[in-house]
């Protein structure tokens, strides 16, 4: 844990960065952190609910190899559990070494050129 940071300071470290763990239990409107994650390549684990739900939902179906390893369980209780988890999500990390740039290309959707033209389409 490196402390709170600045939104100009997190490109340096998220590029030496290759999971993320957003583990939160709580309701969330959108996924920030998530969208941040993707569009750095790093690999993002995440709670299936609400806005991240949205996130690993658009992921999984615009790459659905990635999509199904994003998803942790809501019953994170034991250290032991959560290992476990991590463990499993790092098979695609090694299986797919074009990952970052995959991942790149799905959070390039939430790019605020993408979000503008397609309400400019509507």
């Amino acid at each position: 844990y490196l402390g709170y940071k600045m939104h100009d300071e997190l490109a340096p470290i998220l590029s030496n960065v290759h999971i993320g763990v957003t583990p939160s239990n709580e309701h969330e409107s959108f996924g920030i952190v998530i969208v941040e994650q993707l569009c750095s390549g790093v690999f993002p684990l995440c709670i299936d609910h609400s806005g991240p739900k949205e996130i690993s939902d658009f992921v999984e179906s615009t790459d659905p190899e990635l999509g199904k390893y994003m998803r942790l369980q809501k019953d994170l209780s034991s250290f032991d559990k959560f290992l476990d988890i991590l463990n499993k999500s790092i098979e695609p990390l090694i299986k797919y070494p074009d990952i970052r740039l995959r991942l790149n290309k799905c959070g390039s959707y939430y790019d605020w050129s993408n979000i503008c033209k397609n309400i400019i389409d509507i």
